[in-house]
């Protein structure tokens, strides 16, 4: 006595006589049954007997019973089987959908769903989609698929779809993101570099570059300088810079340095100037000689003298 082809809503009972007899099932919840099959009046010694209409998931009983032409019958002991669930026909709930980690060429798009299942994404410039990547069939409910070979600075249109077990598919809306900018690693361009406002102890420096850029400025006795001005943090294509402190009538050596809002730096070739001689003021006296008349006296002469050998010994400086 077999229950065979079991589904959710149906069984095939078979048995076997040992003479040729008709063929009928009783069969119900409980051991009282409530149902049974037409009567089969075949005489056989192989029986089958189909159930149908029966409710999922659910324990039977069931006997079977056969008479023989002399209307002896044969009934069975109690026997049970439970039908199958019933058949799956609900997609997967798609929530949470995220594209994270984007970069000018990939994104990671991860979702979940509320019961086990593979994971696709389809996307493309257009909801029209055209790419989509490979099926990843093993059964999660956390999602991530990363895509890759994408276009910088450019919208993209996607959705995800997850298939479960039982064939039934999820597809999502449409969701968008954008891919990062290439990377900047080009530094500025420095240019029209010029020393401006050269007094004795002070000079003013000025350049242009062809993007944003802070700004500011080595400078010393030597190549090698020793000594720079505070950065201007504010991010503009013309340069200025102060130079104080510097010693009279000395030649200088100075480079400009600019760095962009990505961190590019540049940094110019080295320049020198000198700074200005520093005068000296002597204020002569005149001396009134006979009659009111101014002239050179003593002091005079000597503040003339002191002025001219001043000036020398400044010049005379390497």
């Amino acid at each position: 006595m077999t229950a065979t082809a079991i589904t959710a809503t149906g069984a095939t009972i078979t048995w076997t006589t040992n003479e040729a007899s008709d063929t009928q099932v009783q069969y119900g919840t409980t051991t009282a049954y409530g149902s049974s099959t037409t009567l089969n009046t075949t005489k056989v010694t192989a029986h089958a007997q189909a159930l149908t209409g029966l409710t999922a998931s659910t324990l039977y009983h069931y006997r079977v019973k056969s008479a023989d032409a002399a209307g002896n019958l044969a009934t069975s002991g109690d026997f049970t089987f439970t039908t199958s669930p019933p058949p799956d026909t609900t997609a997967p709930i798609i929530t949470g959908i995220s594209v994270g980690s984007i970069t000018a060429n990939s994104a990671v798009v991860t979702w979940t769903t509320n019961e086990a299942s593979d994971s696709r994404v389809q996307y493309g410039t257009t909801t029209a989609y055209g790419s989509q990547t490979t099926l990843n069939a093993t059964m999660v409910t956390t999602h991530s698929v990363a895509l890759s070979g994408l276009t910088a600075s450019t919208l993209y249109h996607l959705r995800v779809l997850s298939r479960d077990a039982a064939g039934n598919l999820a597809t999502s809306t449409d969701v968008t993101f954008t891919t990062s900018a290439i990377p900047d690693t080009t530094p500025p361009v420095i240019s029209a570099i010029a020393v401006s406002a050269i007094t004795a102890s002070g000079a003013s420096i000025s350049w242009t570059t062809n993007e944003s850029s802070d700004s500011q400025v080595e400078y010393g006795l030597t190549a090698s300088y020793g000594a720079v001005t505070a950065i201007d943090s504010a991010a503009t294509t013309s340069h200025v810079q102060s130079l104080g402190g510097l010693a009279t009538n000395t030649l200088y050596h100075y480079r400009v340095k600019s760095r962009d809002a990505s961190g590019n730096i540049a940094i110019s070739s080295d320049r020198t100037f000198t700074t200005a001689v520093q005068t000296s003021t002597v204020t002569a006296q005149s001396v009134q000689g006979e009659g009111g008349q101014p002239r050179c006296g003593l002091g005079t002469g000597l503040a003339l003298v002191l002025s001219a050998l001043l000036l020398l010994r400044q010049r005379s400086r390497p």
